[in-house]
This record gives structure tokens, C-alpha cells and sequence, in this order.
């Protein structure tokens, strides 16, 4: 799987669960990819 393809599914899951599972967050990871990126990112009302 290519990161492009790890980002677009963490995306949809994140669109359609709010979470991140196990799984895919163990991906992530081994991809190099930070999680707590995507979740800032994805979070439409962030906390001033």
C-alpha cells in the first residue's frame, strides 16, 4: 500500500468513524506518518 493510499483510507475513516482504528493507525506509523497531524487537520472546529 502506498502512503497516498494509507492517507486517503485514514481519511475516509477518520470522515466516517471520527477515530482512527488500531490498524490503521499501526500503518500510519509504519509508513512514518504522524497521526496526530491527520487528526489536527481533520478536526473542522480546533480549540483556540
Amino acid at each position: 500500500m502506498t502512503p497516498t493510499e494509507l492517507l486517503r483510507d485514514a481519511y475516509r475513516e477518520l470522515d466516517e468513524t471520527d477515530s482512527l482504528s488500531r490498524t490503521t493507525l499501526r500503518n500510519l506509523h509504519t509508513a512514518g506518518i504522524d497521526t496526530a497531524v491527520l487528526t489536527a487537520i481533520s478536526n473542522p472546529y480546533p480549540e483556540d
